[in-house]
């Protein structure tokens, strides 16, 4: 809770005043001078009105104040809304707690009713009202934040269970340790979104209580597929995901952009709609109240000493949403924008103060152990991320549980042997190296890097591998980065080496320890150009600088494609044909392109007849993109399809950005004899 240039902490959640006053009109003068000294000192407080429609007041004071104060005097209990306004009073302290309501007598003698008893009593003296000491004790007791008990299950409270549920069925197994995991996890390899990312969740409750499908404003606040996450077992799900979405926010005035991980608090949508639907009868009004016992209670549960472990991993937020249709309403954008600005401030300024904690929505303070619990019904696994394979038969999946999983071999051509001048340098793939080094080691592979290496290094290489025993393993993967034609790649050599005799070294014939497991090739190399003329005979499975392939002429350079930054990883051999999005990748194609083994999976980075394009400082757009979606943990397919869609898209904006409209690359991806899923 944040702090008033007054020096008394804000309101916050559904609570629009600090105290609603209940007193009788005898003793008007006398409360009137009390609220005069309190408002003086920042105290918000609701009088109960003498005229008007007094009922509906009296409820709607009791409803939108944090706290209760009751000014007892003899005329009080023998006014005629004593009773009534006694009993609203009283239903919010059931609702809520003892500390909710305050008794002042209005002298040391007067009886307090013994319903009233209890409660804690102050005794007014009007001749001390403008005493500092006095009213600053007052101020203290009326503004702090009531202490709500969650000893007692109060009467039919809907709002008070569905905060109980949504902390022990998932606030409690996803907060603890979330800040490591947002950085240490989710942002591992984007470093560079560490200053602008909140390292908290922010649990979001519409005042409405309706929530959205999604948190999004065009233009303004995006989805970045990215989640964090935590795996455990629970209540019979083994290896159940329970993650959190990351959201980027742009804030247009400052020309930044800022990520958070936030949620709407969802039993608040089950509490609309039981409202909405009408089929329990739920009235506004009794929802308003659920809320706000859903709110408090939520509150409670998390700033209890026994759960220091969601300590500084949160900030719950109220927000007066425009589904109430009254005025003064903010956007979720306006109303999340000056939440991240003031959240990032106060991470700069604790780190520049290291060991002072600074909290704004809650207290933040150093861990501290929780008490020993006799049982666990959450167990924490280790996994590499949220995995929707769990969720199908194991026969429709390629298991996916070894660690590791399997050989990851990464062949990055960077520098080619003099003498080959058609096959430049290929600046900027020393990135795509790190790239897919980290990305497979993340999915849990034992990755072998090998760079520049000639026809006959390859050639060894790939008898080394194909004659491993890979049956404790349950998959292969293979990256073959370099200049390319349609079908064939070229070794630093200058060699031209079929891709299929590549992928033979791993069929089941050749390597039985891979039988039935998937084997997947990534190629970043251009497709321009046919691999071998008609009238050729049959290439053996691998013909390292076979004349079966189409001459490489000695003029041949390397196309490059923007004045700094872009080039293609092609020689200069003639189109193939006019590439359109609806390009085929016909039966020519694929037998050059696809093996007629089972268990394979091939992606490229262009089409048939098509330039693959690399950035010289940031690497390989189809490598960029494929580290992002494989990230995402979908099954490989819809991964791929991602990849073709996004590279299309970079490709097209950054020709848009230059001036240049002809570049075009879409990668795409062929199986054979694949009839299972794979997940990541």
């Amino acid at each position: 809770m944040s702090i008033t240039d007054n020096g008394i902490r804000s309101l916050e959640g559904p609570f629009t005043h600090h105290v609603y006053i209940g007193f009788s009109p005898k003793d008007r003068s006398a409360v009137f001078e009390l609220r005069a000294q309190l408002q003086h000192r920042g105290v918000i407080c609701y009088l109960r009105p003498v005229m008007d429609d007094v009922k509906s007041s009296i409820q709607e004071g009791v409803r939108v104040s944090q706290r209760c104060l009751l000014f007892l005097s003899p005329g009080y209990v023998e006014d005629n809304w004593y009773q009534f306004e006694s009993e609203v009073v009283l239903e919010k302290v059931e609702r809520f707690c003892s500390d909710t309501l305050v008794i002042m007598k209005s002298g040391p003698s007067v009886d307090v009713p013994k319903k009233l008893c209890g409660f804690k009593e102050i005794v007014f003296d009007l001749n001390k009202i403008k005493d500092e000491k006095a009213n600053a004790k007052l101020t203290d007791i009326l503004t702090s934040e009531p202490n709500v008990q969650l000893a007692v299950l109060p009467k039919q409270n809907f709002g008070y269970g569905a905060a109980l549920g949504y902390f022990y069925g998932f606030l409690r197994l996803t907060l603890p340790d979330f800040r490591r995991r947002l950085v240490e996890e989710t942002l591992k390899n984007e470093p560079d979104l560490l200053p602008t990312t909140v390292k908290k969740m922010l649990i979001i409750m519409p005042e409405s209580c309706f929530c959205a499908v999604e948190m999004k404003s065009p233009g303004k606040i995006e989805f970045t597929d990215r989640f964090v996450v935590r795996i455990g077992n629970r209540a019979g799900n083994m290896q159940r995901d329970y993650k959190s979405s990351l959201y980027r926010l742009k804030d247009h005035e400052r020309n930044q952009e800022y990520y958070f991980t936030g949620e709407f608090a969802t039993p608040l949508l089950t509490m609309f709609e039981t409202y909405y639907f009408g089929l329990c009868h739920l009235t506004k009004d009794q929802l308003y109240a659920e809320r706000d016992a859903f709110y408090f209670t939520l509150k409670a549960m998390l700033s209890h000493p026994d759960n220091s472990e969601c300590n500084n991993q949160f900030r719950l937020l109220y927000w007066s949403d425009p589904e109430t249709n009254e005025k003064n309403r903010l956007s979720l954008y306006d109303f999340l924008l000056p939440v991240l600005r003031d959240e990032l401030a106060l991470e700069k300024l604790s780190e520049s103060k290291p060991g002072k904690a600074l909290s704004n929505g809650h207290v933040s303070q150093a861990p501290v152990p929780a008490p020993m619990r006799q049982f666990s019904t959450f167990e924490p696994v280790d996994a590499p991320g949220h995995n929707p394979s769990r969720i199908y038969e194991e026969i429709e999946v390629y298991p996916m549980n070894g660690r590791p999983r399997g050989m990851c071999l990464i062949i990055n051509i960077v520098n080619f042997n003099k003498g080959h001048q058609h096959l430049t340098q290929r600046r900027g793939a020393e990135r795509d190296t790190e790239i897919l080094r980290k990305l497979f080691e993340d999915l849990h592979f034992t990755v072998q890097v090998h760079v520049d290496i000639n026809s006959s290094t390859l050639e060894n290489l790939l008898l080394t591998m194909h004659v491993m025993d890979h049956s404790k393993y349950d998959a292969f993967v293979c990256c073959i980065l370099t200049h390319g034609k349609l079908g064939v790649v070229y070794t630093s050599d200058g060699k031209p080496v079929e891709i299929l005799g590549l992928v033979d070294y791993f069929s089941d014939r050749q390597c039985p320890s891979l039988k039935g497991k998937p084997k997947m090739f990534f190629i970043q190399a251009c497709q321009r150009g046919d691999a071998e003329p008609a009238n050729a005979a049959p290439s053996p499975p691998l013909s390292f600088g076979s004349s079966t392939h189409s001459k490489v002429d000695s003029d041949e350079v390397q196309e490059v494609m923007s004045k700094v930054r872009f080039e293609a990883d092609a020689t200069s051999a003639p189109h193939f044909s006019v590439v359109t999005d609806s390009l085929p990748v016909n039966f020519k194609h694929k037998s050059v392109l696809v093996p007629g083994f089972p268990d394979f999976l091939m992606s490229y980075s262009t089409l048939p007849g098509s330039i693959s394009y690399r950035d010289t400082m940031a690497g390989s757009l189809y490598i960029q993109e494929l580290n992002n979606c494989l990230r995402k943990g979908c099954e490989i397919d819809r991964a791929l399809k991602q990849v073709s869609s996004q590279v299309k898209k970079r490709l097209a904006d950054r020709g848009e950005q230059e001036g240049v409209c002809d570049r075009f690359q879409l990668p795409f991806h062929l199986t054979s004899g694949m009839d299972r899923l794979i997940f990541f």
